[in-house]
Order: structure tokens, then sequence, then C-alpha cells
């Protein structure tokens, strides 16, 4: 943010060595507009406060706290983990999301051709006494 209000501070004063008149407002407006759209809500603030106490100082001092502010949230906001350290949510292992989870695709095969009641009849053999009690209907 200071390199670019000092680009912004040495553009106006190239103009104005060059007998062009810069105003603060015109400087508020170009250092302003230029800022990406993470700075929005300082930006409207800027719109709701009286142009008497809209000073070049004070957009300084509001754009420069609020850089303070962003980098701070973003050094709290955890990294994204390593693919070895992603744990799939379908399977529970670990390198892969969900999304691309081998298990998951078989699964989804497995269904679409209609597949699962002649799975479930292979894993619990229904005529046993004891695997029937076992399942928590």
């Amino acid at each position: 943010m200071q390199a670019w209000i000092g680009q912004i501070q040495g553009l106006a004063f190239h103009l104005e060595q060059a007998g062009i008149s810069v105003s603060d407002q015109d400087k508020i407006l170009a250092i302003t507009m230029g800022l990406p759209s993470t700075y929005d809500a300082v930006i409207i603030n800027f719109d709701s406060t009286p142009s008497d106490q809209l000073t070049l100082n004070h957009v300084f001092n509001c754009l420069l706290n609020e850089e303070v502010q962003q980098s701070v949230i973003i050094s709290l906001v955890p990294a994204c983990p390593a693919n070895g350290d992603v744990i799939c949510f379908f399977c529970n292992k670990k390198g892969h999301y969900k999304s691309e989870c081998p298990e998951k695709k078989a699964w989804e095969k497995m269904k679409a051709k209609g597949e699962s009641r002649e799975t479930a009849a292979t894993i619990f053999d229904w005529s046993d006494e004891e695997s029937y009690n076992d399942v928590a209907l």
C-alpha cells in the first residue's frame, strides 16, 4: 500500500512540476480508483465521510490500517494442506479429496448399474441369524 500511495504522490508531483494543479481530492480519487476489491468497505466509508474530514492524511491512515487488518486475517487463515495431508470424507484415507476418491467413483458406477442390492446381499448373509442380528435397523 505504501508503494501504491508513493506512486500516486510521485505522479502528482510530476504533474505539479509540469504546471498542472493536482488537488488532494484528485489524489484521493486516483488512489482509491486503483485499489483491489478487498478495499471496497473502506472506499464506501470514504463516501460517507464529510468532505471537510476527508483529508489525504486521513485516507492514507485508513488505507494503511486496512492493509494491516487484511494481512492479519490472511495470516490467521490456515493454508491449504498438501495433498498428502488431505483426508477423504468418503473413504477416510489420506491423499485425495472426496471428489477424486476412487472408491466413491466405483461406488457410483455400481449404484448406477443397480448393483447395490446384489452387493448388499453378498455382504450380509440374511439366512444366517447372527448376521441378521448384527445389522442395525
